[in-house]
């Protein structure tokens, strides 16, 4: 799938890759809670979910570097598509916490 240069490809890796490394990091850090090396967070309610969530749509810009090195702007668009999803949902979700 990363060998095609197709706005199709983009949004589907733009998707994937944050919910799989959000996955990751979340499950990560609810192992390292269990397992007592980290406390609940000290700061708002969701500050810990936000910052995963941010991080994991982050993982876009390594993407669009990988995909620029390539010349494959379709795909390039295709990932920008994904990751205003993204930061729209993030908005949306937290807008409670942050506004």
């Amino acid at each position: 799938m990363l060998r095609q240069n197709r706005i199709q490809a983009g949004i589907i890796l733009g998707l994937l890759l944050p919910f799989i490394a959000f996955m990751l990091l979340r499950l990560l850090f609810s192992g390292l809670e269990q397992a007592g090396v980290l406390g609940p967070s000290d700061f708002s309610a969701n500050f810990r979910i936000r910052t995963i969530a941010l991080v994991a749509v982050g993982l876009n810009a390594l993407l669009l570097n990988r995909l620029q090195k390539e010349y494959y702007t379709q795909s390039m668009r295709g990932v920008v598509v994904a990751t205003g999803i993204y930061i729209i949902a993030w908005l949306v979700y937290f807008s409670g916490s942050i506004f």
